[in-house]
């Protein structure tokens, strides 16, 4: 069994209740747990904040050596969070991994990399992860100036334009990924829009291929994956 929850987006002074909950019956039920990005705000934040703080250090406390696979996301970028872990070897800091239940292969990544319009589509992958991993600050002040954050707009009540242009970026964002997992011919795991989500389908040769986006944690949403399928969870 595989876990998978993205954006708690904990502060440095404690770890979201959620988090410990999913951490703890993770540990209990022998899943495999996975962190889809954006688990602390090193971004605005910093960096330094983070360095010993208390949230990290009951996150540790929690997993008592249980493997852990963190994937970096938009506001804590991998190379980031490797300083952060480095002295944890129970927690694997990647980009993206190729994970394996009950005979078929799922991709988790956070899901900032990529977007449904037409010429972006093409450039976004490598350009997001060009300046997540060499300007991260500058990109995310970008991401924000421009609206490309879900998170953002959902820390208040946004109005009517607001609300639909947040509907028309989840949309574009989840239609790619489907159109990736179509095109790579492996499922894919996401979170960063912070809306749970998931799509099922039979490919003409006749693999069934899933899309999953788990939400963020705090609304209470996750990935399960077992031996039949993927399926979103509720705390």
């Amino acid at each position: 069994m595989i876990r998978s929850s993205s954006d708690w987006h904990s502060p440095p002074g404690e770890l979201i209740p959620e988090a410990r909950r999913f951490l703890r019956e993770g540990k209990e039920r022998e899943a495999e747990l996975v962190g889809g990005g954006d688990l602390f705000n090193l971004l605005p934040i910093g960096l330094d904040e983070f360095k010993g703080c208390w949230a990290i250090e009951e996150m540790i406390h929690i997993l008592n050596g249980y493997p852990f696979i963190y994937i970096g996301g938009n506001h804590d970028p991998p190379e980031w969070v490797k300083q952060l872990f480095a002295r944890f070897p129970n927690v694997t800091v990647v980009k993206s991994i190729l994970l394996e239940e009950g005979g078929r292969n799922y991709r988790f990544t956070h899901g900032h990399q990529r977007s449904d319009w037409a010429l972006w589509r093409h450039i976004a992958p490598g350009f997001v992860e060009f300046a997540v991993d060499h300007s991260p600050r500058a990109w995310y002040s970008l991401c924000v100036l421009l609206g490309w954050l879900p998170g953002v707009l959902r820390e208040r009540t946004p109005s009517y334009k607001e609300s639909t242009k947040l509907n028309l970026l989840i949309s574009a964002i989840q239609n790619a990924w489907i159109r990736h997992a179509a095109s790579e011919g492996i499922s894919q795991v996401i979170g960063h829009t912070h809306k749970a989500f998931s799509a099922t389908w039979w490919t003409p040769q006749g693999f069934e291929l899933e899309m999953l986006d788990g939400g963020n944690l705090p609304d209470g949403s996750m990935v399960e994956i077992d031996e039949k399928g993927g399926r979103i969870l509720w705390l």
